[in-house]
């Protein structure tokens, strides 16, 4: 310890050593040549850790950085040591000199240690040759890449939608032509710029900065990589409703978000377009009164019931759907199948129409115009539409009515895939799109290319299509105006409307086209879309038909302008030869009946409470003339659920008007007919009750003592008498008896029109069977068969209902007892008015030409030779069924027999 104390306190004395001159011989030229190698070796060792410490300095990235400094500090102590040898010539530190080499021993193993640490990793690095490949590479990459962003560039800038990049901050980091020329600002003015405080709507700005803050915090997002339809607006501060898709994409730990924005104008008013069509067609068919249409399945039930079906059939919707439609035809029809083999013949033909009768709810008959067509989809039978109309009072006084076709097809079209920025995703777009598309090259007008949709669509190969020209797929009335055509727009999308094509069929399709213009290899070219509308066309022109067919006039308002779409039937309406050049609500109120336009404001204003519009109202024609109106409408609404427009129909209905007056009156005077038919009717029952009195009272009394006196005179003097007078004694005691009879019947006819029916539940075959034991015992040389079937129960007067079942059973044995085996039937039936009774003989029957004397009081239809009788015996059976609210009829023909029916009602 006392040795190392020394060392260090004596380190820099060199009084113990002599200098190096003096030790040896050294020549003055042998030292000096040790002494400036020395000299040389430690001022190099001193240069090298200055320059690797400045490389090190100004390469902020450099590698094995540790192993520089320790490689450093073991060269600059490796210095130490020679010049501290040559030094030694004068000096001799030796102690100093120990010490330095010990440090530079110990810095050599640790460099040697850090050399065999990092010695594998950098002999991995690539040699000089292959980074000069890589740079070689990299350089050819970097030309690529160049071209692919020109290419990109060139993509970017003819894109016909907007294409839009912001950085994570909001902040436009690019914008493309389309851009500038849908929004107004150019890319000078909008980049830097916060793109939501300049083209988002302010009420809208809170939500689209919270939705960003929540991606970039979540991650998620609902509306990035989704089309959303969103308002936005111009430099001009106008709006303009566009469809906007926006994509993420990370950037050194950053995001950009690129986003798509195309003009929805065009596609908005195809989709309104189809709604008011699709309205119009709902309000055509439910509040047209006067057709009753329906759809119905493949099997013939019915699935669809509009209001005029539930006017004309009396059925509601909800006891009628799922029924078979050979409910309104009639029992012979069904009986022979009708109903099924007029849908097979729709099913085969695709279309009939016929007339005849049909049935209501009530079972009451109608004379119909039908229409039936078969729909289809794929070839495939889904379902009939079927359209009927009650022509009973028109048959003979009107043509034939075209009717509603409610089979409107509709197509809706598919919006395409949004253009991609590469070529690649270009190609799958253009080829896969469903929709027929070709390039154009202009100004020749010669197909560049066109995708598989409009092969097939059209029917041309791609070789035909190749070697044609956009003028050849063109009819000849429609070639010089597509010749015409201005194409001078060089951005943007020209919608140039609808066209007719030919296809290689040779048919004539109507299609709605678009197009936007393109450089290929700096050619001008032009991108086309073509949409097939021929069956939408078709679609309107069947529901103009319809609409004048039905004299049903259309109106579309715009409320916000008071500005309304009519059809021509419409103004003619309102007594208008030609169409007026504006008509509003304020019009419309012009044209009302001043007693009824207070009552037409308040259904106005009550519609835009719950949306529709029903008003029966009288209006002032152009010539002052007054007629009879239903308008209908319907409330649209926007989306924040302002009303903004209505639609609807007018329909005159003054003709039903004249007639419901005409129906008023007549029912007026049929009431009082009725009345006066009344009061007669009465007075005549109080003369007939006068009478009924006098013949009870009057009569009675100087009959029976004709009768009396006759009996004595036969009992007392008949020996006194010839054959002569006692035959003529016979006849008056014999009339006499005839006449209380007569009296008797008339007092009991008379006697039943007062009485009240008092109902109960009987049992009809006990009081049947009562009766003919009564009858078989009362007649002499009675040798009847009488039948009497099980009558079960029924609900009537058991007093007065013995009087029928007796008249009409005395009746049956009468008139077949002169018959060798007289037989006699009493049994029920069903029958449409019911459950039936009835008595049936083999008798005289009679001459169905007097049937309507039948039932009258004293109308006999024999002679009283024949058949006795006083006549009153049916017409008691009538006057007892009818107060039972029931109905009595009878069949008959001579020597044939007769049968009785009669019913006991509810």
């Amino acid at each position: 310890m006392n040795q190392v104390i020394e060392f260090f306190t004596k380190l820099f004395d060199y009084a113990d050593w002599p200098p190096r001159w003096h030790c040896g011989k050294w020549s003055e030229f042998h030292g000096w040549l040790y002494i400036i190698s020395d000299l040389l070796i430690w001022s190099a060792y001193f240069t090298i850790p200055l320059v690797i410490i400045k490389y090190i300095s100004r390469k902020s990235d450099a590698e094995f950085v540790k192993l520089y400094f320790l490689f450093a500090a073991f060269i600059l102590a490796c210095g130490a040591t020679h010049f501290l040898d040559a030094i030694s010539f004068w000096y001799p530190m030796y102690r100093l000199n120990a010490l330095v080499r010990l440090v530079t021993g110990a810095l050599s193993w640790i460099t040697v240690f850090y050399i065999i640490r990092y010695l594998p990793l950098a002999f991995s690095l690539r040699s000089q040759k292959a980074l000069q490949a890589e740079i070689e590479y990299r350089k050819l990459a970097e030309t690529n890449l160049s071209n692919s962003e020109e290419q990109v560039e060139a993509i970017f800038n003819n894109a016909p939608d907007a294409v839009v990049v912001i950085n994570s901050k909001g902040n436009v980091v690019r914008w493309n032509p389309a851009a500038e020329k849908m929004f107004g600002w150019t890319k000078e003015e909008i980049t830097g710029k916060v793109l939501n405080e300049v083209v988002v709507p302010e009420e809208l700005q809170a939500g689209f900065i919270e939705e960003m803050k929540n991606f970039l915090k979540t991650g998620q997002s609902q509306t990035l990589n989704n089309t959303i339809l969103q308002k936005v607006i111009r430099k001009d501060k106008t709006t303009l409703v566009v469809e906007f898709t926006a994509a993420p994409i990370e950037v050194a730990d950053d995001f950009l978000f690129i986003g798509f924005v195309r003009d929805a104008t065009e596609k908005r008013k195809g989709e309104e377009a189809l709604r008011l069509s699709t309205e119009r067609y709902r309000l055509l068919t439910s509040e047209v009164y006067d057709y009753a249409i329906m759809m119905l399945s493949p099997e013939g039930n019915i699935s669809s019931w509009n209001g005029g079906a539930q006017k004309i059939m009396g059925y509601e919707e909800d006891e009628i759907l799922g029924k078979n439609f050979s409910i309104f035809y009639t029992a012979e029809a069904n009986d022979r199948n009708f109903p099924m083999e007029e849908l097979g013949i729709v099913a085969r033909e695709g279309r009939v129409e016929d007339e005849g009768w049909r049935v209501k709810k009530d079972g009451s008959l109608f004379w119909a115009n039908v229409v039936m067509t078969a729909l289809k989809s794929n070839g495939k039978i889904i379902g009939y539409s079927k359209i009927t109309r009650d022509i009973t009072e028109r048959k003979k006084a009107e043509e034939e009515i075209k009717l509603l076709n409610t089979s409107l097809e509709q197509r809706v079209v598919e919006r395409t895939e949004e253009l991609q920025i590469s070529e690649k995703k270009y190609r799958k777009l253009f080829e896969n799109s469903p929709m027929p598309m070709w390039v154009l090259e202009l100004p020749g007008l010669q197909f560049i290319d066109v995708n598989e949709a409009a092969i097939i669509h059209y029917g041309y190969s791609r070789e035909e299509f190749l070697s044609m020209t956009a003028v050849d797929i063109r009819p000849e009335d429609e070639r010089q105006r597509f010749l015409q055509l201005d194409r001078s727009a060089i951005t943007g999308v020209m919608q140039s409307g609808v066209w007719k094509h030919i296809k290689k069929d040779r048919s004539i399709i109507y299609v709605q086209v678009s197009s936007h213009q393109l450089n290929i290899d700096t050619k001008l070219a032009r991108l086309v879309l073509s949409i097939d509308v021929t069956e939408r066309r078709k679609a309107e022109q069947r529901l103009d038909i319809a609409l004048e067919a039905g004299k049903i006039g259309i109106w579309e308002l715009d409320m916000l302008k008071d500005i309304s779409v009519r059809n021509t039937r419409h103004d003619q309406i309102y007594g208008y030869d030609q169409p007026k050049e504006h008509w509003g609500m304020k019009d419309f109120l012009s044209h009302i009946y001043p007693d009824d336009l207070a009552n037409v404001q308040k259904a106005f204003e009550n519609s835009l409470i719950g949306g529709s519009l029903y008003v029966e109202t009288r209006i002032l024609t152009k010539n002052k003339s007054v007629r009879w109106i239903i308008a209908t409408g319907k409330i649209m609404q926007d989306n924040v659920e302002n009303p903004f427009k209505m639609l609807g129909t007018v329909t005159d209905i003054t003709e039903l008007k004249i007639a419901e007056e005409r129906i008023r009156i007549l029912n007026n005077d049929l009431e009082q007919r009725v009345q006066l038919r009344t009061r007669e009717l009465n007075l005549a029952n109080k003369e007939l009750e006068s009478f009924s009195y006098s013949v009870s009272h009057d009569l009675r009394a100087p009959l029976r003592a004709i009768h009396g006196y006759s009996q004595l005179l036969n009992e007392n003097y008949s020996a006194g008498l010839d054959d002569e007078g006692k035959r003529m004694l016979g006849r008056v005691m014999h009339n006499t008896k005839k006449m209380g009879q007569l009296i008797d019947d008339l007092l009991e006819f008379s006697r039943l029109g007062k009485a009240a029916v008092r109902k109960e539940e009987i049992n009809f075959t006990a009081v049947a069977e009562e009766v003919v034991l009564e009858l078989s015992q009362t007649f002499n040389n009675f040798h009847h068969k009488i039948v009497v079937q099980d009558l079960g129960t029924a609900l009537a007067d058991r007093v007065i209902i013995r009087h029928v079942m007796e008249n009409l059973l005395l009746n049956a044995i009468k008139y077949s007892a002169k018959k060798e085996s007289p037989e006699v039937l009493i049994g029920v039936t069903e029958t449409k008015r019911g459950t039936t009774y009835f008595v049936k003989d083999n008798g005289a029957g009679f001459d169905m030409a007097y049937y309507d004397k039948l039932f009258g009081v004293f109308q006999r239809l024999h002679r009283q030779e024949e058949f006795e009788g006083t006549g009153v015996g049916l017409a008691i059976v009538q006057k007892i069924i009818s107060k039972h609210r029931g109905e009595v009829w009878a069949e008959a023909a001579v020597n044939q027999g007769a049968t009785f029916f009669f019913t006991l009602g509810k």
